[in-house]
């Protein structure tokens, strides 16, 4: 970026290059969080099975999975909330 200036500004930029973090009170980055963390159940269904059991320290491996497919930009508290929420635990 430096050896190519750009004149847009910079929250454009992050925008573009996909450097925003996600929103999960925006409905359309929930839907987006939403997707993600079923994608990581329906990869993980051993996983998925063993925090609906009641191991909660399972649920890591799921976040992680969101967060490798997000690159980052999910809330890991977020998702956690989400996923425990889509796997009926608290």
């Amino acid at each position: 970026m430096l050896s190519h200036p750009s004149p847009a500004l910079p929250s454009a930029l992050a925008q573009e290059l996909s450097l925003v973090a996600l929103n999960s009170s925006k409905d359309e980055d929930a839907e987006l969080l939403e997707g993600l963390c079923k994608e990581a159940i329906d990869a993980l269904p051993e996983e998925a099975e063993k925090v609906r059991k009641g191991s909660m320290k399972v649920i890591n491996t799921l976040v992680g999975r969101v967060m490798r497919n997000s690159r980052g930009r999910a809330d890991a508290r977020g998702v956690r909330e989400k996923m425990a929420e889509m796997l009926g635990v608290k």
